[in-house]
């Protein structure tokens, strides 16, 4: 059986299951990197996974992703960008 997400899909990278270490650094490193994830709607875990998979897979690649999973919660699109009928 396969595992699915909350909402009943999976990530078009595959499923979010792997762990990430965890890591201490600087009060002030926290209180900034927390600024800039607030100030970009996301909290710290989602702001750091959002720039760990952007340095990985390319700032083109993940926008193409989000811009499709727009697209199909607009109708306007399947999971290829493609118009729906």
């Amino acid at each position: 059986m396969t595992s699915l997400s909350r909402s009943g899909h999976t990530h078009p990278l595959g499923s979010m299951t792997a762990e990430f270490p965890k890591f201490k650094g600087p009060e002030e490193t926290h209180e900034l990197a927390t600024r800039m994830a607030r100030d970009a709607g996301m909290n710290l875990a989602e702001w750091m996974r959002t720039l760990v998979m952007i340095r990985v897979h390319g700032v083109d690649m993940i926008a193409r992703l989000e811009a499709d999973r727009l697209r199909v919660v607009a109708g306007i699109g399947d999971k290829s960008g493609e118009a729906s009928v």
